[in-house]
């Protein structure tokens, strides 16, 4: 195995010291809660893990979206808490090489889930999701892990949802590699943009198994790679292409990448990136 790159140690020193790769110090991580009544575990205990993972819950941009869904958890009534003390899944070390920082990680984690009896787990991120689907082989079958497009695709076709505002946008899906191309989950995400009144939704001219990653996997956040045309970039020329003003995505890292690209070409009169779940709160 070949790695980290230089640029990838000083995340993967950070996970090991505060349990992120961004280096903030972990009694932060709850900060963008205030003011949202959500249960704390422990002391509380509750029927779904929310995992809101490191990038949501450190990066200020992105707590937007972690707010959306515990709004969409609480219109549901859906008895939902968040780990008191959460820590990084783990796999952006796996990704980048540290094995060994990746296993003591999924330990930590094992523990705090067997401990506060947790069921089900619905995650933002789609690394976090198949992380804990696919890699951590001792909760298969034990413990039910979703993203949460599928958990809210779910619960709406049972309650009718009141979206009443309408947002009047051509919108396209981006689909994560994470959620689509490794776990074949593409539908769900489309569902619940169909729900909301008002949007057109279209598609790129690379989409589901086909889609463009857009460049932030595989530990490349925390690295930059030289290349003639950044992938973030030629996904928003495909999204303009196909007519749409807003890029929607379901994964934090996609939403950093591509936000990163419109702002870098100074598209941000043509096209926004959001979050699904954004969406879906927005028109409640």
């Amino acid at each position: 195995m070949i790695g980290p790159l230089p640029q990838q140690r000083k995340p993967l020193k950070d996970i090991y010291l505060y349990g992120n790769p961004y280096g903030e110090k972990p009694e932060t991580r709850v900060d963008w809660l205030k003011g949202l009544k959500v249960k704390m575990i422990p002391p509380e205990r509750a029927e779904v893990l929310y995992y809101v993972g490191c990038t949501t819950a450190y990066e200020p941009s992105l707590h937007p979206i972690g707010k959306s869904l515990v709004r969409l958890f609480q219109y549901l009534h859906t008895d939902f808490g968040i780990l008191k003390e959460e820590i990084c899944c783990g796999e952006p070390a796996r990704r980048m090489g540290d094995e060994g920082l990746f296993q003591e990680m999924m330990n930590r984690n094992l523990d705090q889930f067997k401990s506060f009896g947790i069921k089900t787990i619905v995650t933002i991120s789609p690394h976090c999701f198949n992380v804990f689907l696919n890699e951590y082989s001792s909760i298969q079958g034990e413990i039910k892990i979703q993203h949460y497009t599928q958990f809210l695709a779910e619960a709406f076709k049972e309650k009718k949802p009141l979206f009443k505002r309408e947002v009047s946008s051509v919108v396209t899906y981006h689909d994560p590699c994470y959620l689509g191309k490794h776990n074949q989950i593409f539908n769900p995400p489309r569902e619940l943009l169909k729900m909301i009144p008002g949007v057109k939704l279209v598609e790129m001219k690379m989409t589901r198994e086909e889609s463009l990653c857009c460049g932030g996997g595989g530990g490349r956040m925390f690295a930059e790679v030289e290349e003639e045309r950044r992938l973030s970039d030629m996904r928003i020329a495909q999204a303009l292409e196909a007519g749409a003003n807003i890029i929607a995505t379901a994964c934090p890292w996609c939403y950093k990448m591509l936000q990163t690209s419109i702002q870098d070409s100074n598209l941000g009169d043509k096209i926004t990136v959001k979050d699904v779940a954004e969406i879906l709160s927005e028109s409640l």
